[in-house]
């Protein structure tokens, strides 16, 4: 930081990620320090975090994970009821810790999905809420609107020709 000003170059992202990897680091050196020892647990205590566990399409999140195998591949993944969607591959450290950014795709359905990682055998979840941007306009929600417009205006159309009708 220069005079308390973040520079240009830095996104959101990247001081968020910055700052979930600075905890992560800060409670696995307390851990060292306190004669513990940071090393992977082989998938038995695997766990993931996902911020912002609300998301909008087309948005970006961060996927920490601990505890998996040593130095491997850990698939992430949206369950749908289609089969599941890779999203991200992330590869552990010798801790077993990794640390993700995902971006998301913006024509992914608005809903909660079931976020997985998963490597070899090991497969924890967590839950993931896809929103639509605020003032953002889907294109099923336009056609619809423009459907009960279009029946609201025959309608309309409709009485004022039956109102002329009785009148003549």
């Amino acid at each position: 930081m220069i005079d308390g000003v973040l520079p240009a170059a830095l996104s959101r992202r990247s001081v968020r990620a910055a700052r979930l990897l600075l905890f992560w680091s800060f409670f696995i050196g307390l851990g060292t320090l306190c004669g513990g020892h940071a090393s992977a647990h082989d998938g038995q205590n695997a766990a993931i975090d996902v911020e912002p566990s609300h998301v909008v399409a087309g948005g970006t999140l961060v996927v920490l994970g601990s505890d998996f195998a040593s130095n491997s591949a850990v698939e992430l993944r949206l369950r749908t009821a289609e089969g599941d969607i890779v999203i991200a591959t992330a590869m552990s450290g010798a801790d077993g810790h990794f640390v993700a950014d995902v971006a998301l795709t913006r024509d992914l359905a608005l809903r909660a999905y079931e976020l997985l990682a998963v490597s070899g055998t090991t497969s924890v979840t967590s839950l993931l809420t896809v929103t639509a941007a605020p003032g953002s306009r889907r294109p099923g929600i336009a056609a619809a609107g423009a459907a009960v417009l279009a029946i609201g205006l025959a309608a309309l159309w409709r009485v004022r020709q039956t109102r002329r009708v009785r009148h003549s």
